[in-house]
């Protein structure tokens, strides 16, 4: 013989098809109808009203107050009723079971069965017993709820006992999702690998509780990137970095850095904006080098006038600026002297190199060339091979080795400084002293 399960508390019968009774199953059945249906996680709440019962004239109707249940783990507000007519077949002997149906509204149960605890139909949530008495002031009411004001939520695994893996709570400033361990990771697994399985973010615009009004975040499912959309912002709450590694994100709006914007990008046309909104800051670039070292540039907006240029320009620094000064012309043999050339420095210059060319090479003897700023060599004076050495038979400076590798002794030229280029040695002979020299400088704006 197989019995079908009815799915709730049933009578102790050959026939275990309906609910128990008092008279055939002791104890009070009210009770443990509530706890059966309870169990699920279906019961009343403490929310407001609270499903406060009032009984009316005569003793045969009550009128049940608002409140909150959970049903099946959801909060659910439930509206007041009108008045429910009692079961009453006879005073003191009838009672009715006031519950929360499927539908979400307060109802009645009844039964003309004396004695007896009315069945609830599937999806009710039990909220109170009502035993008529025929007398407005002698009806009697069980409740049948709880005062649960708090749910959290824990998972856990079995290490030797019940372990914490994860919490979810909530209180009156945020709604907390904590990992407990320290090595565990938090994953989130997608059911498929296309666009159609997504992570999602979404705001409930008009509060009404449905699923959502406007998308804030998604991943896609098939490795398309993050998504930040309408006015979105990604902050760390406690200012520290917040890094992202490996992943294509896709800005669809304007991104504010800093607690009060102080730096935005944005994209009013067709072009990205990067703006520093604080007075007289830099921005600055920072690239590490090949020992590791930051290695910045940096773009400031220049106060202060220099002769025929106005103030309030865009300077990037840190950068690498070349001039290249032309010594001679191009067929002409070189001759020595001081002042071959000069030119006024345009901006503040930490030298980080100088180079000299020629377009034909000299002979026998080497091409020696000085630098010097208002009048003062910057180069190595103790061996004037360590000034900027052409070799013989050579085009450039570059190829110098030893002794002749140039060495700078002053690699700050300032703004505005005069810089003047002197010829100390030349080729030998006729048509290979060298012809076309030019001097470049390396460096950058400080």
């Amino acid at each position: 013989m197989t019995e079908q399960n009815p799915y709730f508390y049933s009578r102790l019968s050959t026939t275990p098809t309906t609910q128990i009774e008092d008279s055939e199953d002791n104890p009070h059945t009210g009770l443990i109808k509530a706890l059966s249906v309870g169990m699920t996680g279906n019961y009343a709440i403490k929310a407001g009203n609270d499903f406060d019962i009032t009984v009316g004239a005569g003793g045969t109707t009550v009128t049940v107050a608002s409140g909150v249940v959970l049903k099946d783990g959801a909060y659910q507000a439930v509206n007041a009723s009108s008045a429910l007519t009692l079961g009453n077949a006879a005073p003191n002997t009838t009672y009715s079971l006031i519950v929360v149906n499927s539908s979400n509204a307060l109802a009645i149960r009844t039964t003309s069965d004396t004695n007896k605890v009315p069945a609830y139909d599937l999806g009710d949530i039990p909220i109170a017993l009502v035993l008529y008495t025929g007398n407005q002031s002698t009806t009697e009411v069980q409740f049948l709820t709880t005062n649960k004001t708090v749910n959290s939520f824990t998972a856990g695994y079995d290490d030797s006992g019940f372990t914490e893996g994860m919490t979810i709570s909530a209180d009156a400033d945020r709604t907390l999702l904590k990992n407990k361990g320290a090595t565990r990771d938090v994953r989130v697994v997608l059911g498929a690998n296309n666009t159609h399985a997504k992570f999602e973010v979404w705001q409930d615009t008009d509060s009404d509780g449905d699923e959502g009004d406007t998308a804030l975040f998604t991943i896609e499912g098939s490795g398309g990137g993050i998504s930040l959309k309408n006015g979105a912002t990604i902050s760390n709450p406690d200012a520290s970095n917040l890094n992202i590694v490996e992943a294509n994100i896709n800005l669809a709006g304007d991104v504010q850095i800093g607690a009060a914007s102080q730096h935005t990008i944005t994209q009013p046309s067709n072009d990205m904006v990067i703006t520093n909104t604080v007075a007289d800051k830099d921005i600055k670039f920072i690239v590490n080098d090949h020992e590791g070292n930051d290695a910045p540039a940096t773009l400031t907006c220049q106060t202060t006038a220099s002769s025929g240029i106005s103030d309030d320009r865009l300077v990037l620094k840190g950068i690498e600026e070349i001039i290249i000064v032309a010594l001679s012309d191009e067929e002409t043999d070189l001759t020595t002297g001081n002042g071959k050339a000069s030119f006024h420095m345009p901006f503040a210059m930490t030298l980080t190199g100088v180079k000299a060319s020629v377009n034909t090479a000299p002979a026998t003897s080497d091409i020696i060339v000085d630098i010097n700023e208002g009048g003062t060599t910057i180069m190595n004076t103790h061996v004037s091979q360590n000034k900027l050495t052409i070799e013989a038979n050579q085009l450039t400076s570059a190829n110098a080795t030893g002794n002749k590798i140039a060495i700078l002794t002053d690699t700050a030229l300032a703004d505005n400084a005069l810089i003047t280029f002197d010829i100390d040695q030349t080729g030998t002979g006729t048509g290979t002293k060298g012809k076309g020299l030019k001097v470049t400088l390396y460096g950058y704006r400080t």
